[in-house]
Parts: structure tokens; C-alpha cells; sequence
């Protein structure tokens, strides 16, 4: 079983498609969504552990950038900026 944490950033033109769910669907792989919102301008961010074999792992990473998202690993994507954090607690579900 190979498992990642993913931050996905959705535009504005996808959030309302059920694209993780057919991720899990079509490929798969199990999902554990850590934190999601959407911002003000209707764009989408998802915290998302993903979990599956190998090979459907990485092609539904692929899906989903097809569809236009955004995949990057939790690790890079997490940085607390101690001068404009609102203590939201989403960093705490993805800190290493």
C-alpha cells in the first residue's frame, strides 16, 4: 500500500465536480480528506491522504491533473507564516 498526503488546489471552473470521488472510483485508491475549503474567489483547496497501489496512485495523480488540479506534496506545501496565521489548525493535520 503506498500512501501520500496531497494538497490539491481546484479552480474555480471544477469545485463543483465530484473529481475525488471518481478519483476513488476509477483508479482505486482511498481517500482521507484532512481539510478542504473554498476560498473567496470560488477556488478550491483540499489537504487529501491518498492511499492505494503504487501504479493507481500515480495515475490518478495524473487524473486529477488532467482535470486541471493542482497536486503538490503535503510536505512542500505546508509553512506556517507566523505574521498572518489565524491558528485555523489545518497545518496540525498535515505537519510531519
Amino acid at each position: 500500500m503506498y500512501s501520500k498526503i496531497l494538497v490539491l488546489r481546484f479552480p474555480k471552473t471544477e469545485v463543483q465536480k465530484p473529481i475525488v470521488c471518481d478519483l476513488a472510483r476509477k483508479f482505486e485508491l482511498t481517500f482521507n480528506i484532512l481539510w478542504a475549503t473554498i476560498l473567496p474567489r470560488k477556488e478550491g483547496v483540499m489537504v487529501l491522504e491518498l492511499s492505494g497501489e503504487r501504479k493507481h496512485f500515480r495515475d490518478g495523480v495524473n487524473y486529477l491533473k488532467d482535470q486541471g488540479v493542482d497536486v503538490q506534496k503535503a510536505g512542500r506545501e505546508i509553512k506556517r507564516n507566523n505574521k498572518l496565521c489565524t491558528h485555523c489548525g489545518a497545518c496540525t493535520a498535515v505537519c510531519p
